[in-house]
């Protein structure tokens, strides 16, 4: 892209999706993921801040955290939100409780969401699994589905449920090179892959419940 200056310089930006905006009612949950938040830039202050995050949080139990949430319900015709302060504070169990929680409309749990977004999940954990030295630090993962419910049409068949699962939050991620002192990182990155086998393994849980 060029300025509007005299010179018309080439500038460089980078360009950012709104992964959401073709939902028309998106339900969206935020996940903080790994087991360790800091990247290889952070401070001796803000590594303490971000490890005692980590150790009093569920990222160090189960690789997630809950950055933010809104689901739409049904029985209201309003978002219900949850926050990072909220997802702080939450144990394991509370974190289960809430997963739950995103997947309801206030009328039932949306069960025919969680075969897609498991498939999605399997599919990211191999594609990490082959990484040889990305730490994904501070990154978060995506999870999108549609809260408006479609009146059926003609057709016999429904629709498949519109769900979306994207890595967002690239600012602190390294790999082996990045940097002439960087650690020399050697395979893939455990703590990511411990919270995405977390999440679904409570998400086939919710799946085989009554």
């Amino acid at each position: 892209m060029s300025s509007d200056s005299k010179d018309n310089e080439p500038y460089r930006f980078l360009l950012l999706e709104n992964v959401a905006s073709t939902f028309q009612l998106p339900c969206i949950l935020d996940l903080k993921m790994g087991t360790r938040q800091h990247g290889e830039d952070a401070s001796e202050e803000k590594k303490r801040r971000h490890m005692k995050k980590c150790e009093q949080s569920t990222s160090s139990s189960l690789g997630l955290r809950l950055g933010g949430m809104q689901v739409y319900q049904a029985t209201t015709g309003h978002f219900l939100c949850r926050n990072k302060y909220d997802g702080r504070t939450l144990t394991a169990e509370g974190f289960r409780q809430a997963l739950y929680q995103y997947l309801h409309d206030g009328h039932q749990l949306k069960r025919e969401l969680l075969q897609p977004v498991l498939q999605r999940l399997s599919a990211l954990r191999a594609v990490i699994e082959r990484q040889g030295s990305y730490r994904f630090y501070s990154s978060s993962l995506l999870l999108i589905y549609e809260g408006k419910k479609h009146s059926p049409g003609r057709h016999p068949f429904s629709a498949p449920p519109r769900v979306d699962v994207r890595m967002i939050d690239f600012a602190h991620t390294s790999y082996r090179g990045a940097t002439p002192n960087h650690t020399a990182y050697e395979g893939p990155d455990r703590g990511y892959i411990f919270g995405v086998e977390n999440l679904i393994n409570m998400l086939q849980e919710i799946k085989d419940g009554d």
